[in-house]
């Protein structure tokens, strides 16, 4: 081998080895190299979804439709929810997937029978032995079409969403701002914002369940009196904060992003400040009358079982 072959062979080995940092992926992260070096509101204005795009809700229970009870018992379960649609300023579509544990068409056969036995019970007669509940663990998904993200002013969060094909009819938000509602919280401090505790679904779904029923039924005459004595709008919105900074994990990696905090009366709701992805990031139930407290203490902590939620990664493709 002559010298210039062997300074050749010499230099290819000093670049696949020493210099091998040229070839090498990106440092272990494209969230870490992506978001590297941004300020947190660059960093907010970053997160934005394409098709595939997934994240996770953490949530004490999975909501309604008889899942409810199934729930009082477990540790927190995450949803797995994937963006199938994502029109900024305007629309969205997600599916979502999950498995959880719910009770069995027994124990709710005997929990109904027993609520009826108390219905039915004279004065005299001797109060039957409440049914222990029982419970099974199973797959769940579904979808949620057509999300007004463009003017909407009424929520559908996740314990409102529902197994199978769920239609938003163009009426609700689901878990973002509406661009209306964004611009005028910005400009304004102020805006609109149905929480829908009171859905349709709520009543019939926890029916039975002591540990939530008298938590509902105070939570309900309290929103009553607020409005119908106190003249408060409990759906409007006010801004607590309009810039801090708040952590979520981008592909397992912690990214610090600018949000925003506000609360109407129900509780308080957390706010990706982004136009184009203005996400509710956590919503906690603390509803401001004091007699929801007085009437029901700790069983407040029920509702935010039931409604709280909190997104816990993101899964992007592209940054």
């Amino acid at each position: 081998m002559n010298k210039y072959k062997l300074i050749a062979l010499v230099a290819v080995i000093a670049l696949l080895g020493a210099g091998c940092k040229w070839f090498a992926p990106a440092e272990d992260s494209n969230a870490r190299n992506a978001f590297r070096g941004l300020d947190p509101l660059a960093a907010a204005e970053k997160i934005q979804f394409l098709p595939g795009d997934s994240f996770d809700v953490t949530q004490r229970m999975y909501g309604f439709e008889a899942l409810v009870p199934g729930f009082l018992k477990d540790d927190t379960g995450v949803r797995k929810v994937t963006v199938t649609r994502f029109a900024p300023m305007n629309g969205a579509n997600l599916e979502w997937e999950t498995t959880l544990e719910v009770e069995t068409d027994a124990s709710k056969q005997e929990r109904e029978a027993y609520a009826k036995a108390l219905d039915e019970l004279s004065e005299d007669a001797p109060i039957p032995v409440r049914p222990s509940m029982s419970y099974e663990t199973r797959a769940a998904s579904g979808t949620l079409e057509f999300i007004n993200i463009k003017n909407s002013h009424s929520a559908l969060f996740p314990a409102y969403w529902q197994e199978g094909k769920q239609n938003a009819i163009e009426e609700f938000s689901a878990m973002w701002l509406s661009d209306d509602a964004f611009q005028e919280l910005s400009r304004t401090g102020k805006t609109s914002l149905s929480f829908n505790v009171f859905h349709e679904s709520s009543a019939k779904a926890i029916h039975g369940v002591n540990e939530l029923q008298d938590a509902f039924d105070a939570l309900k005459n309290e929103s009553q009196v607020a409005v119908r004595e106190d003249r408060k709008d409990i759906d409007l919105v006010e801004m607590i904060d309009d810039s801090f900074e708040y952590d979520i994990m981008v592909d397992g990696k912690t990214v610090t992003v600018e949000a925003m905090k506000a609360r109407n009366w129900f509780g308080e709701i957390i706010i990706l400040k982004n136009r184009q992805n203005p996400m509710i990031l956590e919503l906690n139930i603390n509803p401001l009358a004091a007699g929801v407290n007085e009437a029901i203490g700790e069983k407040v902590g029920s509702l935010q079982d039931l409604f709280g939620y909190k997104v816990t990664n993101f899964t992007l493709k592209t940054y």
